[in-house]
């Protein structure tokens, strides 16, 4: 199964090859034409509009908002009041309040444990 991917820009400027599954979530950066990707590793930019990697990209990440989109397999917490998801203690998003329904059917929120 061929394994998709996107080069991902770092700070210092290096080009480094980041596996879609590795990604905790994309964020557009405001009045530009780049992205912030934040992945397991680290983060970096990309240049690109974050229609065209919803496009691309679309099957493996998940829109919660006009100008970002998450990785459902790294969801660790959700915090319904403040619109939060988090994907470890430290790395979080935010997410539209039109999505909170469809991320909680998503995501299964509601189902009781041991139903899984």
């Amino acid at each position: 199964m061929k394994r998709e991917y996107v080069f991902v820009q770092d700070e210092d400027r290096f080009y480094e090859r980041v596996y879609v599954e590795d990604i905790y979530y994309i964020e557009k950066i405001k009045s530009t034409h780049y992205c912030k990707v934040i992945y397991k590793t680290g983060e970096g930019i990309v240049r690109a509009d974050i229609k065209h990697l919803e496009g691309n990209l679309g099957a493996n990440l998940y829109k919660v908002k006009a100008s970002t989109l998450i990785n459902l397999k790294h969801v660790w917490r959700i915090y319904m009041d403040k619109r939060l998801i988090y994907f470890t203690k430290d790395i979080y998003c935010t997410f539209s309040a039109k999505n909170s329904r469809r991320i909680k059917e998503e995501l299964r929120v509601n189902f009781m444990a041991g139903h899984c």
